[in-house]
């Protein structure tokens, strides 16, 4: 339910504008997550301050973009290797969510998700393991091909 704070349940309070523009700046990072490594970026593509995507996306979300974008380029990693099984290339993974490279990745991975990138393929290919998507789950199916939710 509603929470003092303005959290993610708090949807009947929130201004419908700063609601409209957080959710056209959830869609840019959705579309572009190659073109944005960080909030300061984020940000400047969706032509708003820094602190105000931060205050809203807290408001509007119940979290910090750093945290959005987090779970957003994870979701996009799990994505490309349920797409590609077996085939799935740690470089080509990286490359395909934005990251610089297969370090770059194997990094995000062990530090935000204790984990590496052979045991994320492993487990997904096997199906130990069953993400939830928050932020990807409604990609239209062009984006999701060969994807199973």
């Amino acid at each position: 339910m509603v929470n003092e704070r303005g959290n993610i349940g708090q949807t009947d309070k929130v201004n419908p504008l700063i609601r409209f523009k957080c959710d056209k700046a959830v869609q840019l990072l959705r579309y572009g997550t190659f073109d944005i490594p960080d909030v300061q970026t984020w940000a400047e593509k969706a032509g708003v301050s820094r602190r105000w995507l931060c205050r809203s996306m807290k408001v509007v979300y119940g979290k910090p973009p750093k945290i959005i974008l987090r779970e957003m380029r994870y979701e996009k990693v799990v994505l490309l290797i349920r797409e590609q099984g077996l085939d799935a290339g740690c470089y080509a993974t990286a490359v395909d969510a934005g990251f610089s490279n297969d370090a770059a990745l194997s990094r995000f991975l062990s530090s935000f998700y204790d984990t590496t990138f052979t045991k994320l393929k492993e487990d997904i290919v096997l199906g130990r393991i069953r993400v939830s998507f928050v932020w990807l789950r409604n990609m239209p199916k062009w984006e999701t091909e060969g994807s199973d939710w």
